[in-house]
């Protein structure tokens, strides 16, 4: 098993942000299929590539978990964060 490279809390803080980044931008409803599939293909390369940074995969669940229970957002299925039933709302 490999392990994960150290990093300052500093860096951990600018690493999540960019996943919540990609996350928000995979998930945006507004983007046309063509955005989305990159969107998504970005998302997954970062996943992927965290595993050298962090012992634990990457959940985006937990950025909307409190935004459903405060309802600020209508729960809806999801996998690591990553809405299940997208559609594009936007452009074609």
């Amino acid at each position: 098993m490999q392990h994960a490279l150290q990093l300052t809390l500093q860096e951990r803080l600018l690493f999540h942000d960019k996943f919540i980044s990609l996350l928000e931008a995979a998930n945006d409803e507004t983007k046309t299929q063509f955005q989305h599939d990159i969107a998504v293909a970005a998302l997954h390369g970062f996943r992927a590539a965290a595993k050298h940074f962090q012992d634990e995969p990457l959940n985006g669940d937990w950025h909307y978990i409190p935004k459903i229970e405060a309802g600020e957002m209508e729960d809806r299925p999801m996998c690591c964060g990553e809405f299940l039933d997208w559609k594009c709302k936007g452009g074609m």
